[in-house]
């Protein structure tokens, strides 16, 4: 029996955990899972931008903050179900996200210049969105309760909600690997190492960094519409916090860009130390934020090829 063989039954294996272990658990720690989930399917679609073409997008909690928006506000205000508004928030999502590509492109914005083109916008976006009363304003939106559940992306209980992001989690991963074993992705990867030459060999960078981007951009916008929905409430501080946006990001660079499943992995591991800091030093106020931020500096500083990067270098493929 080869590697794959192992590799194959490893994948079984956790995914039959995963979808059986949160039946014996609180809710409290399907709260933690749900959230290891989220930031692992964020990470894994910002990871087809930032790890793949090596763009370093500030913006994806942004484009999932909008779709959020779109799909909450279009339910509250039109009586559209999420299901519905959960496409096209994402295809919104998309668009922006070639958007801010094409710009880039456009002007020769690569590395630190087109960190700062995201952050601008994510900037703008939370400052529009703070006195636009159609969407809530800078008191938010609260989803109301609908007496039809689940037509309307309600669930009663959280196991609800952590099935729905383990498949999300599932499929993005999927995505993620097939991009990398296409043409596509070779492509992407070529770009990463260096654009330039890309280009003399013929690759048309402009048209797959904006690919990816919309791509990226869309999958992320399904997940801001689940997260608003799990909260059952959206806000600009909340939804579009460049907080939300750095989160993402560190939990794939800590697992390691490039890598399908790296994103989950950094995520996973953010969420318990976040956990763990926050039960035994949230007494002592931003102590427990300090030492987090402190954690992830000797992580970066020491194994910049993150965990599955620093694991690839130890064990043979």
């Amino acid at each position: 029996m080869n590697l794959k063989f192992y590799k194959t039954l490893l994948v079984v294996l956790v995914l039959m955990a995963a979808s059986i272990i949160p039946l014996f658990l609180k809710d409290r720690y399907i709260h933690i899972l749900i959230m290891m989930l989220f930031y692992g399917y964020l990470g894994v679609c910002w990871n087809i931008v930032g790890g793949l073409t090596g763009m370093l997008s500030l913006c994806h909690g942004t484009l999932a903050g909008v779709s959020a928006f779109i799909a909450v506000s279009l339910f509250t205000r039109l009586g559209m179900t999420p299901w519905i508004g959960m496409f096209l928030g994402a295809a919104f999502a998309g668009i922006v996200g070639m958007g801010i590509a094409h710009i880039a492109s456009r002007y020769g914005l690569r590395s630190m210049y087109f960190a700062l083109l995201t952050l601008s916008f994510s900037e703008i976006v939370r400052l529009l969105t703070l006195h636009w009363e159609f969407v809530g304003g800078a008191s938010g939106l609260l989803i109301p309760i609908s007496n039809k559940p689940f037509m309307n992306y309600q669930f009663g209980e959280k196991i609800h909600f952590y099935y729905v992001i383990l498949a999300m989690q599932i499929m993005a991963i999927l995505i993620s690997y097939m991009l990398t074993k296409s043409k596509m992705g070779y492509y992407l990867m070529a770009i990463k190492e260096n654009e330039d030459a890309a280009e003399t060999v013929g690759v048309n960078t402009s048209k797959y960094k904006i690919a990816a981007t919309g791509l990226s951009s869309f999958l992320t916008g399904f997940g801001g519409v689940f997260y608003a929905q799990y909260l059952m409430y959206i806000s600009p501080d909340v939804n579009l916090s460049l907080d939300y946006s750095i989160e993402i990001v560190s939990g794939a660079i800590l697992g390691g860009t490039g890598s399908s499943i790296g994103p989950l992995i950094g995520a996973c591991v953010l969420q318990v130390l976040s956990e763990l800091f926050r039960v035994f030093l949230g007494e002592l106020g931003t102590v427990h934020l300090i030492a987090y931020g402190l954690m992830l500096m000797l992580v970066i500083m020491y194994m910049p090829k993150g965990i599955v990067g620093s694991l690839k270098e130890l064990v043979p493929s």
